[in-house]
């Protein structure tokens, strides 16, 4: 992998980590300034991943046929369009449709980098897909102190997205300039050979499971926050930062774990831990344990996504973009499903609900973690 297109990979995935968290750290600023209540929060929290799911159901097979570096390009155009859409948008249902097409971006993005890291990583794909992933909190990370540096201004949140959208123009132009030799071999038709596997699909249903639970901690952590501790002396807008800041600093070093323990030993150490995080918070709903075990959950969840990403394309190396796309329908899926009800029981019993939500989640992945790694058997990588 050249320089050039390693720093294209690693700026595309700040991108998208900034554009995760942005809608987040925002949302109680759109809250006051469309009038929305707590379900159409979560239906737009929900609107990126509902785009993404839309992208990664092909984006996989394009990926593979076409090329991923068409199909990032494609993906700036997308991306960059839906966050200018949502700068300029009044209402919910126009914030939605443009936060959707955005998310079709976001979907070619996570498809094609992830796949295309995969393809020039033979070697420590552990390592290499947590540095990777380094980047997109580093992104998550700087879109709240965007937000709330932005909240004095003229625009207001809406000047965040406008910034937002110049990322991904740069990641399209560089992306003109680099020349990407993809393997022949993937242009051979293996469809379908992945997704006969259980252990695909398992894989798929931990990733489900831990997207609902990012989101669910940078998405509503910020609307509990705002009702265990108004007027505090962290804002909700920054609360999520510290989840991001651990997660961020975490991935240095999870990678290296990973390839050390094994995949499914660290999967299932890290879902035991996040079980126990999510049982703190269940038992101790005040602000101070919300923040401890955001904190926590930062630590313990960093190297699930990636881990997975890099276990699952290890064993179908030929189909890199096919498998990632079906990990990232899963991970879109949970973006909207989980958020989504949230919101709906948050209208009902209020965000208080949230920690129950998360613990419950967190059992969830453990066990589909434990049945992937540990019962089913496992595919043997292909060289």
């Amino acid at each position: 992998m050249t320089s050039l297109l390693r720093l294209t990979l690693y700026i595309g995935f700040l991108t998208i980590g900034a554009v995760s968290s942005l809608m987040g750290a925002a949302l109680p600023s759109i809250r006051t300034s469309l009038g929305i209540n707590y379900s159409q929060s979560g239906l737009i929290l929900s609107g990126q991943f509902l785009g993404m799911c839309l992208t990664a159901i092909i984006g996989g097979y394009l990926a593979d046929r076409l090329g991923k570096k068409p199909l990032l390009i494609a993906g700036s155009i997308f991306l960059a369009t839906g966050l200018l859409g949502s700068m300029a948008s009044y209402s919910f249902t126009s914030l939605f449709i443009w936060n959707i097409i955005a998310g079709v971006g976001f979907g070619i993005y996570e498809v094609g980098i992830n796949a295309l890291c995969s393809d020039f990583c033979d070697s420590n794909k552990g390592n290499a897909m947590n540095r990777l992933h380094f980047f997109f909190g580093v992104g998550a990370i700087l879109a709240p102190i965007l937000v709330t540096a932005s909240s004095k201004s003229l625009l207001g949140w809406r000047a965040c997205f406008g910034i937002c959208a110049v990322l991904p123009l740069i990641v399209g132009i560089m992306l003109f300039r680099i020349k990407v030799n993809e393997n022949a071999k993937e242009k051979k038709s293996y469809f379908g050979t992945a997704y006969r596997n259980l252990f695909i699909w398992l894989a798929g249903a931990s990733i489900f499971i831990y997207v609902g639970i990012e989101t669910s901690v940078y998405g509503w952590i910020p609307a509990l926050w705002e009702k265990l501790s108004p007027g505090g002396l962290i804002p909700p807008t920054l609360v999520t930062t510290f989840f991001w800041v651990s997660l961020t600093i975490a991935r240095l070093f999870t990678g290296k774990i990973a390839d050390y323990m094994g995949f499914g030993r660290y999967l299932t150490a890290s879902g035991i831990a996040g079980v126990a995080a999510a049982f703190i918070l269940l038992i101790s709903p005040s602000d101070i344990a919300v923040l401890i075990c955001i904190i926590l959950l930062g630590f313990i969840l960093a190297g699930i996504f990636p881990t997975v990403m890099a276990s699952a394309t290890s064993h179908f190396p030929e189909q890199s973009g096919m498998v990632t796309a079906f990990i990232s329908v899963f991970s879109a899926l949970g973006g909207v499903l989980i958020p989504t009800q949230i919101g709906y029981f948050a209208d009902i019993f209020t965000v208080e609900v949230i920690p129950q939500i998360i613990f419950a989640a967190s059992a969830l992945m453990l066990a589909f973690i434990f049945t992937g790694w540990h019962i089913v058997k496992v595919p043997s990588a292909r060289k």
